[in-house]
Order: C-alpha cells, then sequence, then structure tokens
C-alpha cells in the first residue's frame, strides 16, 4: 500500500496542509504541495499523510510511509528549506512541480471533499 502512496508523492519522486483534513476549502494547491513537502523535509511523516487523498492512505501507517519516502528520498538532493511550487490547475485537478529542487520533484493533486489533495 505504501508503494502506491509513494508513487503518488513519487510522483514527487515519481515523489513529494493542513494537519486537520479538510476544514479549510478555500486552502489552494500550491499550499497543501508546499506543506507536505515541509512536512516530509521535516520527517513529520503523518502530517505530510494527512495531505494525500483520504481513499490513497488508506491503510497506510504514517511509519511505512515515512521509511518508502526515506528510500526514494535518498536518490535525490535534500529538500530545498523554502521550496518553490509551482502549480497548474485544470479543473479539479493539478500538476506540480518544484522549481528549487530536481526535475523529478513533481506530482498531482486533485480537489475532493471541499479540498486540495495530493493524488492521482
Amino acid at each position: 500500500m505504501a508503494p502506491t502512496i509513494v508513487r503518488t508523492f513519487a510522483s514527487i519522486v515519481t515523489l513529494l496542509t493542513l494537519a486537520s483534513c479538510g476544514e479549510k476549502p478555500t486552502i489552494t494547491p500550491n499550499v497543501v504541495a508546499g506543506d507536505f513537502l515541509r512536512a516530509v523535509r521535516t520527517k513529520d511523516y503523518e502530517k505530510a499523510l494527512s495531505n494525500v487523498l483520504p481513499e490513497e492512505r488508506k491503510d497506510v501507517s504514517a511509519e511505512d510511509f515515512g521509511k518508502e519516502l526515506e528510500r526514494e528520498l535518498a536518490k535525490l538532493p535534500p529538500i530545498p528549506e523554502k521550496p518553490n511550487v509551482l502549480v497548474e490547475v485544470d479543473g479539479k485537478k493539478a500538476k506540480y512541480i518544484v522549481e528549487n529542487w530536481s526535475s523529478e520533484a513533481k506530482g498531482n493533486l486533485v480537489f475532493r471533499y471541499e479540498r486540495w489533495w495530493i493524488g492521482r
């Protein structure tokens, strides 16, 4: 199950908030991607996982998620302290890249349940 999540984020590697799920429907995809990256950079995998679409994180522990991410992140340079996230929105889907990190630092977001999530 964690590999699916990592492929999703690992769309921020073919990898990359809200600590609370869905309380602010006006949150932008840029904020979600940036918060996700900052949580991963500080190894707050519980917070990072809270930004992943609920059905894609079902049955995945923050510990397993973190282990998978760390394996993938070991192949990349360190995540910048201030990631420059660029997002292109197309309706209820978006793609993001992290301009100041790695060419593989990209992924997808989806708008569902009144907010943006890291997802496929």
